[in-house]
């Protein structure tokens, strides 16, 4: 990081203490203003009271005679100690609190950043490894932007102390001493902040490596994996694994730290001694008998600060540096997932037209390409696709063929690299997005299992609108998902997760059935394009054969698309669409296909085939 640079992570950093309010930023000011000039007031007082007892006989001196010679400078003194003492668990106080309030904007900040970016971009390397950063900072207690914040008063303060005690010694001693440690304290803390800037930066440059090891660690400790842990006897392998990603870690890490700590500690070792030599030296020099031990005592400690500015701050330091590392890795975050994309974010544009809520959508796919990442081959190479108006349309197609690519595209999850998609005629990079993705109610082949509750699980198919408790039960019917709410201990308020206190753990199946039934809650809320990849694939033969026959019921009036390896499913669709090679490749209804003996009849053939063969009867149809 440059001189600019650090400059300007200074100012950002600065720039964040309004968000922590008045209420916290007016107190951390005044608190750094009091740990400033208290240690000076305390260092002259109590240079004072031995100047007012050494004036007179000392010996066999009472209690109350040192009250009387020197009470006001002694209570100013002890004072001064007292609320130094007292003003710190205060000021850690109120920069917790900063460092509280500042971290919810940071964070919600992220949020927005990531939620309205092209999900290839937060998928890219640079960008998980900023978010694993960030995420181990505030997950592991490690300095943030906020604490970094918060922390900027407390340094301020420790200048503060610089210039008090400088001051001092240009009263007591001379101006040329004071300047002496005046430059001294400034190298001794360029040299200090700034191999701890060098190591910050080195530590990034491992963000990768850290990651790695993070993973491992978390694999062998978290309950999601301890079943396969544990059947395929992975602790020898995760415990050879982790020595080796952390060996691969600390290792660069150490011979960094060696490089640009180790040596300029023992150069700055060096400077800050002669620099005290040299101050203790012109204060001999200058010291007269008739200046009294007044002058003495003040010298000596006024000295002693500058001095300290060759260590690190306990305080302030590394909240700093590594807060504002933190904040550093946000900036890199957003500017990763903010390069342009291929073709226009869908809702980037300033006037991004509404969508018209609750009306069926005719989709059209028009010549789309698109590929993942910027050298990835392309997935769909000129995909020509329609989903008629309140119809069900079927996709199907071998592995890899792009099937949940096109529902990534639908969702506006990603923009195609080429061509265009409409709904309505009206192009969907230039709809608003927010109100495109309320019309898609969408359950994608692996959907995400949310450690929340049952009713939590099912309010997010349509967070936008109030709770509707009737249109909930509706869903887990529609889903034949009513048994499962129905057995579970609390209802709808159970989480669903056994690692929770009233939790409890559902199966593959059943999630399944969460899954559907939270896009019908979003159907009953007003989504009208109803997106099924793989519906039935985790349900059991009673509950697949139940979503079968009632499928044309569960799609009626909708926008549909479903995608499925089950041919008992898609036969049902009003169109059946074969996506080979990125492109379609045939389409038309079951008993179409299967006439013209192309790739879907085959496909079919090979599956009745495989039932027959287990039922040991068949039906060619």
């Amino acid at each position: 990081m440059g001189k600019r640079d650090r400059v300007l992570a200074w100012l950002r950093l600065a720039r964040l203490i309004p968000l922590a309010g008045p209420t916290a930023y007016l107190p951390m000011g005044v608190l750094a203003l009091a740990y400033g000039v208290l240690p000076s007031v305390f260092t002259v007082a109590m240079g004072l009271v031995v100047r007012t007892l050494t004036a007179g006989p000392v010996a066999r001196i009472s209690p109350a005679e040192i009250l009387s010679r020197a009470g006001t400078d002694l209570k100013i003194g002890f004072a001064a100690l007292v609320l130094q003492q007292a003003l710190t668990p205060l000021q850690e106080a109120v920069a917790v609190l900063a460092a509280r309030r500042i971290d919810r904007h940071t964070l919600a900040d992220v949020l927005r950043t990531a939620l309205r970016s092209p999900l290839e971009h937060v998928e890219d390397e640079r960008a998980v490894d900023a978010v694993a950063e960030v995420s181990d900072a505030f997950v592991r207690n490690a300095p943030t932007p906020g604490v970094a914040a918060a922390a900027l008063p407390q340094l301020a303060g420790r200048y503060l102390q610089l210039v008090s005690a400088v001051v001092l010694v240009a009263v007591t001693i001379s101006v040329g001493v004071a300047v002496l440690l005046l430059i001294g304290a400034v190298i001794l803390r360029y040299g200090q902040r700034g191999s701890l800037d060098k190591f910050a930066a080195e530590r990034a440059k491992l963000a990768g490596a850290r990651r790695r090891m993070n993973y491992i660690e978390m694999l062998g400790i978290e309950p999601r994996a301890a079943k396969e842990i544990r059947v395929l006897n992975l602790l020898p392998w995760l415990r050879q694994r982790y020595d080796r990603e952390v060996e691969g870690y600390l290792v660069p890490l150490w011979r960094r730290r060696r490089a640009v700590l180790f040596r300029p500690f023992l150069v700055y070792t060096g400077i800050g001694f002669l620099i005290a030599v040299t101050a203790f030296v012109l204060l001999g020099q200058g010291f007269e008998p008739a200046q009294g031990v007044v002058f003495l005592a003040v010298a000596i400690q006024a000295i002693l600060v500058p001095l300290r500015f060759g260590t690190y701050f306990p305080e302030c330091d590394m909240q700093t540096q590594y807060g504002m590392q933190c904040q550093s890795t946000i900036a890199e975050f957003r500017a990763s997932v903010g390069r342009p994309v291929a073709r226009p974010e869908p809702g980037a544009r300033p006037t991004a037209a509404a969508v018209e809520p609750g009306a069926l959508h005719a989709i059209r796919f028009r010549e789309v390409r698109f590929g993942y990442g910027r050298r990835g081959a392309e997935v769909l190479r000129g995909l020509d696709f329609e989903l008629p108006a309140g119809r069900s349309t079927a996709l199907v197609g071998v592995n890899g063929a792009g099937k949940t690519t096109v529902v990534k595209l639908l969702s506006g999850l990603y923009a195609p690299t080429g061509g265009r998609i409409t709904v309505d005629g009206r192009d969907l990079a230039g709809l608003d997005p927010a109100g495109w993705r309320r019309e898609v109610a969408v359950i994608f082949q692996n959907s995400v299992r949310f450690d929340l509750t049952l009713r939590e699980n099912l309010l997010l198919g349509a967070a936008h609108r109030p709770v509707d408790l009737d249109a909930m039960h509706a869903a887990l019917a529609r889903a034949s998902a009513t048994d499962i709410a129905d057995r579970l201990p609390h209802g709808l308020d159970t989480v669903l997760s056994p690692e929770y206190t009233r939790g409890t753990g559902l199966s593959g199946g059943q999630w399944q059935r969460i899954a559907l039934a939270r896009a019908f809650y979003a159907v009953g809320q007003g989504a009208t394009v109803l997106v099924l990849d793989e519906p039935t694939a985790q349900l059991d033969v009673r509950a697949e054969v139940d979503f079968y026959e009632r499928f044309l019921e569960l799609t009626e009036g909708l926008t549909t698309l479903v995608i499925s390896h089950r041919f008992s499913t898609v036969r049902r669709a009003d169109r059946i669409a074969v996506l080979s090679e990125g492109r379609i490749g045939e389409s038309g209804s079951h008993d179409e296909l299967l006439d013209a003996d192309g790739t879907y009849a085959s496909m079919f053939r090979v599956q009745r085939e495989r039932f027959t063969a287990a039922l040991g009867r068949g039906d060619d149809r």
